[in-house]
Order: C-alpha cells, then structure tokens, then sequence
C-alpha cells in the first residue's frame, strides 16, 4: 500500500529513536504468508511501535469509536486499520481478518482485547487469535513489548518477536468454544514465556 509505504519511510526511524526502541528476533517474521502477531498490549503506543519495527504491513483491528472523527478515521484507513465493535460478535471485522490473512498479509492483534496496565502482568486471552489462525490456517508469531512504568518518548523500548507457530502445532480438536479457549490459554502461556526470557 502506497500510503503506508511512504508513512515507514518518513517516521520508522525518527519514531525508533524517539522512543528507544530495540527489536530483538525481527527475523522470526515469515516474509511472506498469512500471519497473526500475537502480543500483549500495555499502551496507545504499541501499535505504532510495532508497526515502525516490522518491515511487513502489520493490519490491526481498532474499536469502531475511534472511527467516528474523520481526520483520524482517513488516517486509519490509509494505514489499513479497519474497525471493530468490541463486545459483540462483529462479523464485518471477522470476515475482513480472514480476507486480509488469505490473501497472504499480517494481521496484528493484542488478544487481551484491552491494555494490561501493570509491567509483566497479562489479562486472559480472548478467542480471536485461536479462531482466526483455525480458520484460515496462518502461522502464528508470539511477541511482547516490554518498559518500565508508562509508555513514553525517550524511554527504553524493548519488542521481542518469538519463533513462528504453524497453525496445525497449536493442538486444535473440534474447533468449537472450549478448544478455542484452551488454544488461547495455550498462546497466553506461550507469550508469557517470551517475556520472561
């Protein structure tokens, strides 16, 4: 996408910098396939952060309320953020997942479905990551973004990107409520780990 293409350009590296931001494991992203990143979320920031650090096109679903202000609707919708409807089952944002993901593209998501405020402490994980990778069968890539305190500029940034998941290691049975919770449990286990190491 052309927007999104000059965007990095002009602000991955000033952005970077700004607010200290190391990668480590950068090369355990596919560069090409269906992928879901799978992180926690602590702050407004992660999104950016994470997009500036990725070289792929990460798509992030975003609370349909922030749709509502025109500037920063176009904006979202350059960078390729589509709306969801927290709360509800919203199908117009399950069924544009799964489009983005079988045509080959990165779809980010924060399972935790909010952000956890306290450092290294998750919330359980939502179903959506388990039902999206069942679905459509793409790889997915566990991943944390680590600070002290309060997200901010100049304070050290640390995003650490784990080994890639196929979707048949991920031990799906029937793929009905129960068996998406014990796969989401499963990746929660998974990311967790990653922190600690």
């Amino acid at each position: 996408m052309k927007f999104y293409t000059v965007i990095y350009f002009l602000f991955s590296r000033i952005v970077r910098l700004l607010f200290c931001v190391k990668i480590v494991g950068a090369e355990n992203l596919p560069a090409s396939g269906p992928v879901i990143l799978c992180s926690n979320h602590r702050s407004n920031y992660d999104p950016v952060l994470f997009g500036i650090s990725i070289k792929r096109q990460l798509r992030y679903m975003a609370k349909a309320e922030l749709f509502k202000f025109p500037p920063l609707s176009c904006l979202f919708k350059g960078l390729g953020v589509f709306p969801v409807s927290r709360g509800a089952h919203d199908m117009d944002a399950i069924k544009t997942a799964i489009k983005i993901l079988k045509s080959g593209g990165v779809l980010a998501m924060f399972p935790e479905g909010t952000r956890s405020r306290k450092d290294g402490e998750m919330l359980p994980f939502k179903s959506g990551v388990a039902l999206l990778a069942n679905r459509t069968g793409a790889t997915v890539v566990p991943a944390v973004i680590i600070y002290k305190g309060k997200g901010r500029m100049f304070k050290r940034h640390l995003i650490k990107i784990g080994k890639p998941i196929l979707a048949e290691e991920l031990g799906f049975t029937d793929g009905k409520t129960e068996d998406l919770r014990a796969v989401s449990e499963r990746l929660r286990q998974i990311v967790a780990k990653l922190m600690e190491e």
